[in-house]
């Protein structure tokens, strides 16, 4: 029973959710896809391949409506009513299920390795932080992969090149989207000249 309600919940979060989401970044409304434009805010402005700030990084009608449709979700139950240990659970997976895709990293114990043909993981939701347009699923991959709304390109490598001693082998396991990758040159560029410019006698 409680694998039953703990899966049956997460697939209906995420079915319930991805309409939701897909009209956060695809309606005329600005004002509406505005409610969600804070939670894509911090990847565009800062020299990281993601950070686990957006998991938090919303505004208050974009968590209102994913606290709603868990709230719903948590109702309903084969038997009845929801276990409450499956209603723990749930509230578990669907935490370390939003933090692992949104932690930029692409590790051998994570979701979209374990189970490659069901969880989209954090590369398919560091692309959809990076485009916006494809990849609207929280945590599945079902929706996008019936409607198109995937990348055509192949999705970003680990990023592999310039481990610091702090971050160790997590860092050389962080997805890094192509246009981060060019961000970040540049800004080491301008930061190289910048600095260069500095030491130079007036």
């Amino acid at each position: 029973r409680l694998i039953t309600e703990v899966s049956l919940g997460i697939f209906l979060y995420d079915a319930l959710f991805y309409p939701f989401h897909y009209s956060f970044h695809k309606l005329r409304s600005g004002q509406w896809r505005k409610l969600h434009s804070r939670h894509h805010q911090w990847g565009a402005t800062e020299d990281a391949p993601h950070n686990a700030i957006e998991t938090v990084q919303n505004s208050y009608v974009d968590s209102g409506v994913q606290v709603f449709i868990n709230i719903c979700v948590q109702q309903f139950s084969p038997w009845g009513y929801k276990h409450p240990l499956s209603r723990i659970f749930h509230n578990l997976m669907v935490t370390y299920l939003l933090c692992e895709s949104h932690s930029g990293y692409d590790l051998p114990f994570m979701s979209h390795r374990l189970f490659p043909t069901v969880f989209g993981g954090a590369p398919r939701h560091e692309a959809h932080h990076q485009r916006g347009n494809v990849y609207f699923h929280q945590f599945f991959m079902w929706i996008d992969d019936a409607l198109g709304t995937v990348q055509k390109e192949p999705l970003p490598a680990p990023l592999t090149s310039h481990v610091s001693e702090l971050e160790g082998s997590w860092a050389g396991s962080r997805v890094r989207s192509p246009s981060a990758a060019r961000a970040a040159t540049a800004a080491s560029s301008a930061n190289a000249e910048a600095a260069e410019g500095l030491s130079q006698p007036s």
